[in-house]
C-alpha cells in the first residue's frame, strides 16, 4: 500500500486510511477524497454517522484474520477464528 499522509502536493491522490484491527481481524479502509465531491459525502457521513457506517464509500484494501502469537492461550477462542 502506498499512503504519504493525506495525499501529496501535485500527485491528486488525497484520501483518508483507516486501519481497524476490531473482531479478530485486520481491515485497511481507504477513503478516497480526491474530488469535492468525494470529500464531502465522505465528511459528511463520516460526521452524521461515524467511519463504521461509510464503508460503501471507500475501498478496502485489506481484510483478514489476526493470527494469534505463538504459544498463546486464547487461540482456537472464537474472537480468534
Amino acid at each position: 500500500f502506498r499512503v504519504a499522509g493525506f495525499g501529496m502536493e501535485g500527485c491528486g491522490n488525497f484520501g483518508m486510511p483507516i486501519i481497524d484491527t476490531t473482531e479478530g481481524r485486520v481491515r485497511f479502509w481507504y477513503f478516497d477524497t480526491s474530488s469535492d465531491d468525494m470529500f464531502n459525502k465522505t465528511i459528511a457521513c463520516v460526521t452524521q454517522k461515524g467511519w463504521r457506517s461509510c464503508t460503501s464509500l471507500a475501498t478496502s484494501w485489506l481484510d483478514q484474520p489476526i493470527a494469534p502469537k505463538f504459544g498463546d492461550s486464547n487461540a482456537g477462542h472464537p474472537e480468534f477464528i
